[in-house]
């Protein structure tokens, strides 16, 4: 068999490395060790080929810290010697133009950046760890956090130009009911990533739930106090001009139905993609064609085998070892393996079959000497063979360790019963293992680099493993390995992206109901919210794009921005209406008031965010510009998709809903009994007076 590797000189020599648990907890010095051990035998680095799970995590966490810091770029390349430091500085200087202040732009960075640190530091605290999902989490509460921040920035600067004493209790009573709303129905939102079966998703939605509450109360309390202590200048007349927004809403208004009509278009097209919506789990898949590592899986693959793994455990119950001898189970397994082999994306498979000789059934016509003689046979075989695994399980129990084991990998005897369970195509498929049945072992190799469909796969060696098993009773089996849990992550995804977003619906939607008054107006008002979602992500589908775990992650980012400028602009139209206004001029003094903080907060962090893409790492790359095209379309969706709506059936709707708490409240008397029955009235007035007066 040794022999048989060997075709010519030259051959590669391909070895197996099982990882310590030492090793398995630290890939990086695990591979290093490897490298090491190979220069120290003559090997050079490039005739080294490395490929398997620690590999690619290895080379998966180098390739984020290169990210941050990579001292193979001259510092003259700053933006690509550290790319996210760079969107991070391109950031802050957007911060700075938008906002046209010093002091506020520093105020206002210092709250997002240290809402993110505070946020980030529980996860070490409560004993958790960063994970590929988690590593989103900074970028999140930064974002939610600047656009609050933004937004109670420019309420003060309209309140600064009338009277600065009072400037910052007026921007955050302006900011309160709308920041409360946004942030909490965003944790809300987020929370329900905790009904996910990943683990990382489930961590994700626990903190990032927690940190859009500490960003809640850094908006509305750390900053207000920051301004207290450190006021910035007055406002000059031109920076709060927003006549230009006022123009941009009456032409929204004037052209309602067409604009409303030509994002529906948009909305619906882009989400017909969604048939062709698909997810992708693969770590491969992060890296650029050019890295070492894709390299190296690519020549393993071509001139070795498939990386991946995929296992068919063949179960012998107590009848069937009855049945066949332990010979004819050997050979019945063999023949398994040869048709397994003979599928066209099965590069490789082994099994202890391969260690027996192929056995010669006796002719029926045999002596008797001869049948003696296979009988022991037979049982000097079964004998070797359970001795040899009974030692290899001794030697496990006091040494926690196998060396030189080899049966192990291939036949187990069940010592207790279990249920195990695998998803088929009509449905979850239950298999039983009774204490003593045999467990017999065959693996084969799949490659990763190709585009095959893993389930397709799964399905055809069910059907060659079963249509070998049919004519055997008490016989089963199980397909199990890396290509079944890579199926069972790619459904979890999906299972997480569809309940995650349906709870958010629902409690956003609640949310936006009891602040209308109105079912159907809550209905229509998450069309804009959902929009950026259904664009971007049908768009994808549209172009085949796979859909990852962080990719689905940044969907939560978009919602949450949506979610907040839909909250602040719906409160600002609702105060135009009560102030008499029509439904054109709320709609105008609405984007007037939210239309630059939502301008300046988009462009900040998406024009920050698109800086990420040349770095080397896809899964960096691809993040940065997903999410500047999320913010992008939130954006869009928010200033002109939701203000045509207002202007439209939206606006009636609400228009009707406050005209009916009026005529309530008029026929309610003023004074019984000489107390005031409606006390909230004198400061509805108030509030009213000091609006128009900042308005003026």
């Amino acid at each position: 068999m040794v022999k048989d590797c060997f075709f010519a000189v030259g051959t590669p020599i391909a070895v197996a490395i099982e990882l310590s648990d030492a090793g398995d907890a630290d890939h990086a010095a695990a591979v290093t060790a490897v490298k090491t051990a190979a220069a120290e035998v003559g090997i050079p680095d490039d005739s080294l080929h490395l490929g398997g799970r620690p590999v690619a995590g290895a080379a998966l966490n180098r390739m984020v810290k290169e990210s941050s810091w990579n001292t193979a770029y001259p510092i003259w390349q700053f933006h690509r010697r550290s790319v996210t430091l760079f969107s991070g500085l391109i950031g802050i200087a957007l911060a700075f133009l938008m906002l046209k202040s010093v002091r506020l732009a520093c105020l206002v960075l210092l709250v997002s950046y240290y809402t993110t640190f505070v946020a980030v530091s529980i996860v070490p605290l409560t004993g958790g760890t960063m994970n590929m999902v988690l590593v989103v989490m900074p970028t999140l509460l930064t974002v939610l956090t600047l656009s609050g921040s933004i937004h109670v920035a420019n309420y003060w600067k309209h309140a600064a130009h009338v009277d600065m004493k009072t400037a910052v209790t007026k921007a955050v009573e302006m900011a309160r009911a709308p920041c409360v709303m946004a942030s909490l129905t965003t944790a809300i939102g987020l929370a329900s990533l905790l009904t996910s079966p990943l683990s990382p998703v489930r961590d994700f939605g626990l903190y990032s739930s927690i940190g859009c509450v500490i960003s809640l109360l850094m908006v509305l309390y750390g900053l207000p106090s920051l301004l207290q202590l450190w006021p910035a200048k007055p406002p000059k007349a031109s920076e709060i001009d927003v006549k230009h927004w006022h123009r941009f809403g009456r032409i929204l208004s004037r052209h309602q139905m067409l604009v409303s009509l030509t994002c529906l278009v948009l909305f619906v097209s882009a989400c017909y993609g969604f048939k062709w919506f698909r997810t992708e789990t693969k770590v491969i898949r992060y890296f650029p064609d050019s890295s070492r590592v894709i390299q190296d899986y690519l020549f393993l693959e071509e001139n070795l085998s498939g990386i991946t793994p995929v296992d068919t455990v063949i179960c012998f119950d107590e009848t069937a070892q009855k049945n066949m001898n332990f010979v004819e189970r050997v050979e019945l397994v063999r023949q398994i393996e040869h048709k397994i082999a003979e599928h066209a994306e099965i590069s490789g498979s082994i099994s202890l079959a391969d260690f027996r000789p192929v056995y010669e059934p006796l002719a029926p016509d045999a002596s008797t000497l001869k049948k003696l003689r296979n009988a022991k046979f037979i049982n000097e075989t079964e004998r070797r063979v359970k001795e040899s695994l009974k030692e290899e399980e001794s030697e496990l129990g006091e040494k926690g360790a196998v060396r030189d084991g080899t049966v192990k990998s291939f036949i187990h005897v069940a010592d207790k019963t279990v249920e195990m369970e695998q998803e088929t195509d009509y449905g979850t498929r239950t298999v039983v293992v009774e204490k003593g049945d045999e467990l017999w072992r065959i693996t084969a190799q799949v490659a990763i680099m190709t585009d095959l469909d893993y389930g397709d796969l799964t399905h055809d060696l069910n059907q060659m493993t079963q249509s070998v098993l049919r004519d055997h009773a008490g016989t089963t089996h199980l397909v199990t390995g890396t290509i079944p849990l890579f199926l069972r992550t790619q459904q979890a995804v999906l299972e997480s992206l569809i309940k995650s977003f349906g709870l958010a619906f629902i409690v956003i939607a609640i949310v936006m109901m009891v602040l209308l008054r109105s079912i159907l107006g809550g209905l229509i008002t998450m069309l804009p919210n959902l929009m950026p979602i259904g664009v971007i992500f049908g768009l994808l589908s549209w172009m085949r794009i796979s859909v990852d775990i962080g990719t689905m992650i940044t969907a939560s980012v978009a919602l949450g921005i949506a979610v907040d400028g839909t909250l602040h602009l719906l409160t600002w139209f609702k105060i135009g209406i009560q102030e008499g206004k029509t439904k054109s001029e709320a709609v105008a003094a609405a984007l007037g008031h939210c239309g630059p903080a939502m301008w300046q907060t988009s462009a900040a962090v998406g024009i920050s965010l698109a800086m990420l893409y040349p770095a080397e790492l896809l899964l960096v790359s691809r993040f940065g510009i997903l999410m500047c095209a999320l913010i992008t379309a939130a954006l869009l969706a928010d200033i002109i998709f939701l203000p045509a709506l207002l202007a439209g059936p939206l606006g009636s709707l609400i228009v009707a809903s406050l005209n009916k708490e009026r005529e309530l409240a008029e026929s309610v008397p003023l004074l019984q009994d000489g107390k005031e029955t409606k006390p909230h009235l004198s400061h509805a007035i108030k509030r009213s007076q000091s609006e128009k007066s900042l308005e003026t």
